[in-house]
């Protein structure tokens, strides 16, 4: 979700990030050949952008915090470090995360947010080799995404609206927890609405076709968020409600020995996003935002740190 000011280039603001029974194989030769066409598109789309586009680093830290339906506090802390490439017509981004996981197996994370796994006990997916209940560290799943400019907006009432094309490749260590292991990817839209000088209507779907790790089934996740945004020369603030589907309907419960004793289901993954962005007059931004977990399968609370040199 970008947001756009009127006095400079429309698009400005970061990505909102701030997006177990029975046996399924893998991507199948269909779901295969569309990542890999969807990685064709973003490539050449970041090498056409490449020749003219303002690169953009971003770093800092994201964390989230709760028990996930669980008996026990869950923490996880990821530290990216993103590279943006934006053109005339498309931004190319690459995100590359380090995270720290404790309480492994009962949750991991997701290019869309924390994916819960299993609930009591300390538990673990059938992928994971440690016993769960442990804290883990280690490279995340890097993330390629193409925002593709289908409307410009920043004139009158005329809208921004951007095809989102984003690729998950399975780079985290699945058999420590620190992710699912398997490659998935997703298309969706960002849309801004001005309603003046100041204030913006923001919203966003996507639908996210995901990987099978072994012994999962994970059901494709669709995201939808709403919310406004109001920007000033030197700040712009956002607030946002997010609801996405479970991959897993239902997960295990463990009891305190980690044995599954049954089933328990899972609720969507609802949750209201609060951040503000400083400007700097070198250029530069600061961006600082807390969320709100509305349902036992959220995290209680998230927080969201992240610098950028070029603006973005």
């Amino acid at each position: 979700m970008q947001v756009f000011r009127r006095r400079r280039q429309p698009r400005v603001g970061g990505s909102g990030s701030g997006r177990i029974l029975g046996t399924r194989p893998g991507l199948g030769p269909v779901r295969r050949n569309r990542a890999i066409l969807l990685l064709v598109l973003l490539a050449i789309s970041g090498v056409g952008e490449a020749r003219a586009g303002l690169v953009d680093f971003r770093f800092g830290a994201v964390g989230y915090q709760g028990t996930f339906g669980s008996d026990d506090r869950n923490r996880i802390v990821e530290a990216p470090l993103v590279i943006s490439l934006a053109g005339a017509k498309s931004r190319w981004t690459l995100r590359v995360p380090y995270l720290d996981i404790r309480q492994t197996g009962n949750v991991t994370l997701g290019p869309d947010g924390p994916i819960v796994l299993g609930v009591g006990g300390p538990g673990r997916p059938p992928f994971q080799t440690p016993a769960g209940g442990e804290a883990h560290q280690g490279l995340g799943d890097v993330t390629l995404t193409d925002e593709i400019l289908l409307l410009r907006g920043g004139k009158g009432l005329t809208p921004l609206v951007e095809l989102v094309l984003s690729l998950k490749e399975p780079t985290a260590d699945k058999k420590k927890g620190l992710g699912t292991g398997e490659r998935d990817w997703s298309a969706g839209l960002s849309y801004i609405q001005p309603l003046g000088k100041v204030v913006q209507i923001l919203g966003d779907f996507s639908y996210r076709f995901m990987g099978d790790p072994e012994g999962v089934d994970f059901k494709n996740r669709p995201k939808f968020a709403a919310g406004l945004a109001f920007v000033t020369s030197h700040a712009t603030f956002r607030t946002m409600f997010e609801t996405m589907r479970p991959v897993l309907p239902e997960v295990p419960l463990f009891d305190a020995a980690g044995t599954p004793i049954g089933v328990e289901e899972v609720k969507d993954r609802r949750l209201v996003r609060a951040d503000l962005t400083f400007r700097s007059t070198a250029g530069g931004t600061t961006r600082i935002g807390l969320t709100r977990g509305l349902t036992s399968s959220t995290e209680e609370w998230g927080a969201v740190l992240i610098f950028s040199t070029g603006g973005q």
